[in-house]
């Protein structure tokens, strides 16, 4: 499991002097609070990511915290009208063995989840919002809101086209809500699958995976609940390296609500995949399988799932879903799919769903678990469902 550093309060879109913040160390739902002390240091970051100040210890977060109410003052080196964004991060960088910046949480980390993930807020404007320059609201003017969105950085493989010898460093930029929507935050299983996907001595050393990803004919790829998108960008990420001139497709689905924030994520980081076609679409797993065949006549060559059973009464849903996207390929006598699913049990009564796979004929196999902070490990499978009609 991993632990994420989150705003229980937000800052504001603007300020004067100081703004003040509650933060709590928690698991991806926020229903485990973090046990284990960790520094927290804040930094001021211009817009274009560099750093305005140093990092700075803020404080300890120890265990029995359940969230921090905390101020803090602006940058010293500002002025009006200008714009910050806040990290808060578990580490200052500059600590033995550091190997990232503050802000980055590096996939390629071979201690990757260990400390607690940062967070960067999105702009505060000094002085007051320009959005709101000029409106009054009581005696006291126009009040600043609190923001409804945070972003965290990913740093992905170099990318070969880099002018150094280790390549340019590739950052995926991921934007959540601070709401508690489910489907708009980053969960465990989707980022360890995707720091999975960003090693390929991972999944090079399975035969079929291997020579799915690097086959020459066209790759079509389809998520299932794909949340905010992550795991679909950064398999999207590899295949523009790895995949470079052969056709390829991924198509991230979920529900209408979910489509506002992937589109934000996918058109942010479209520099990462300017040859692979990343679309997303709403699909509903209580859609008619009939009707989700239609859709897709021509198949996929690989479903991917991440995070997908917490729900134990969608199950029957999701399998429905899958067998629909299996047979579509059965049924035309084509190979029938790999499914890749990456899963953390939240309770042991979701390994159900093992069983219940095989009975439509897709059988999961463990190729690795990602360790992170402790807790439940993220669990890494492949199936090569046998589906004929």
């Amino acid at each position: 499991m991993f632990y994420y550093i989150s705003f229980v309060r937000p800052p504001t879109t603007w300020a004067q002097g100081t703004i003040s913040i509650s933060i709590q160390i928690a698991n991806d739902l926020r229903t485990e609070i973090c046990p284990n002390e960790h520094n927290v240091y804040a930094t001021w970051l211009h817009l274009n990511g560099t750093f305005a100040d140093a990092p700075r210890k803020l404080t300890t977060w120890r265990p029995g915290i359940e969230n921090k109410l905390l101020d803090i003052p602006l940058p010293l080196t500002r002025r009006a009208d200008s714009a910050f964004r806040l990290l808060l991060s578990s580490s200052n960088g500059r600590a033995k063995g550091a190997t990232s910046a503050p802000d980055v949480i590096s996939l390629l980390d071979a201690q990757f989840g260990a400390l607690p993930l940062p967070v960067i807020s999105l702009p505060i404007w000094i002085g007051q919002d320009p959005v709101l320059s000029g409106s009054k609201k009581g005696k006291g003017g126009a009040k600043p809101q609190k923001q409804e969105q945070i972003e965290r950085k990913l740093l992905l493989p170099p990318r070969p086209e880099g002018t150094d010898a280790l390549g340019t460093p590739a950052y995926l930029t991921l934007r959540e809500e601070t709401s508690y929507d489910l489907d708009k935050k980053i969960w465990d299983s989707g980022l360890g699958l995707s720091a999975w996907l960003s090693r390929p001595q991972s999944w090079e050393s399975n035969e079929s995976l291997r020579a799915l990803l690097t086959q020459d004919s066209v790759l079509s790829v389809l998520e299932l609940g794909c949340g905010t998108g992550l795991v679909s960008l950064a398999l999207a990420a590899l295949l523009q390296v790895s995949r470079a001139g052969k056709e390829t497709s991924i198509l991230a689905t979920d529900l209408a609500s979910a489509l506002p924030l992937i589109a934000h994520n996918f058109e942010a980081n479209a520099p990462l995949y300017t040859s692979v076609s990343l679309t997303a679409e709403e699909l509903d797993w209580e859609d008619d399988p009939t009707a989700i065949k239609a859709r897709y006549p021509l198949g996929h060559d690989l479903i991917i799932m991440a995070d997908v059973t917490y729900n134990t009464d969608m199950f029957p849903a999701l399998l429905r879903t899958l067998e629909a996207l299996v047979s579509t390929m059965t049924s035309r006598g084509a190979p029938s799919p790999a499914v890749l699913l990456a899963y953390k049990e939240r309770d042991p009564g979701e390994r159900a769903i093992f069983q219940l796979a095989q009975a439509i004929g897709v059988n999961f196999v463990l190729m690795d678990e990602i360790e992170g902070a402790g807790g439940h490990p993220i669990e890494i499978y492949i199936s090569k469902p046998t589906l004929t009609e």
